[in-house]
């Protein structure tokens, strides 16, 4: 038997986007994230379960959907691309198509990708 409940502002534009990419409908994916917080419940001790809650780090959907190619964005992108193991690649602003490796060393090169493999050009 279903029964209503009052959900905020917030988790319904979240659950209204991600119900949207994922083709649930809205009940569902509310349900979904429901299912997913009883499992992690059960898997996590109440010292993980706390600290995941007092962590203030997440933001809503709509937050980060917002926040796509604004400065901020931005700035949380090249950040994120920061963190991530050598080699890195970036777009070579001169050379649409032309990437630019750069080595945990800090050296570059440019290249293109041939059959998902980086060729110094």
């Amino acid at each position: 038997m279903s029964q209503p409940v009052r959900l905020s502002d917030e988790i319904m534009a979240d659950a209204r986007l991600a119900s949207d990419v994922l083709d649930r409908s809205i009940a569902g994916q509310i349900e979904h994230w429901a299912r997913l917080g009883q499992t992690l419940e059960r898997h996590l001790n109440l010292v993980q379960v706390l600290a995941l809650k007092q962590s203030g780090k997440t933001r809503s959907l709509k937050q980060l959907l917002d926040a796509v190619g604004t400065e901020e964005g931005q700035e949380r992108l090249h950040q994120h691309l920061k963190s991530l193991p050598y080699p890195h690649y970036s777009a070579d602003p001169d050379s649409p198509g032309t990437f630019i490796r750069t080595l945990a060393t800090g050296e570059q090169s440019r290249g293109k990708f041939v059959k998902r493999q980086f060729v110094e050009l």
